[in-house]
């Protein structure tokens, strides 16, 4: 009966953010493939290559309120108007879709 082989012992992450780099983890979902291959989150090696290049880390955005929720809020007086309507825009939501449910609660 023979031993199974040792798993490999993985590099440190930021050793291997400074690998990819340098070109030597290839590019793309190839680069990915490897990765993952060799037992790396190939997303938390992005984020690290992000942080040694000092790439701007994207802000993430708050989850969402379910919309019901908003359209209790509206109805309880949160702003009016084309006011209303940019502030749910810019938020995230369908501003339409908020008031058709508010106008299906009335």
């Amino acid at each position: 009966m023979s031993t199974p082989a040792p798993a490999p012992t993985k590099q440190p992450v930021d050793e291997i953010a400074k690998e990819v780099i340098a070109s030597k983890w290839s590019s793309g979902q190839d680069r990915i493939n490897k990765l993952t291959n060799a037992g790396y989150n190939a997303q938390e090696m992005q984020n690290c290559v992000n942080a040694i290049l000092g790439a701007p880390v994207a802000p993430t955005k708050p989850a969402l309120k379910p919309i019901g929720t908003i359209a209790e809020e509206v109805i309880n007086g949160e702003g009016n108007g084309k006011d209303r309507f940019n502030r749910l825009t810019k938020a995230g939501y369908d501003a339409n879709a908020v008031q058709k449910l508010v106008n299906a609660f009335k």
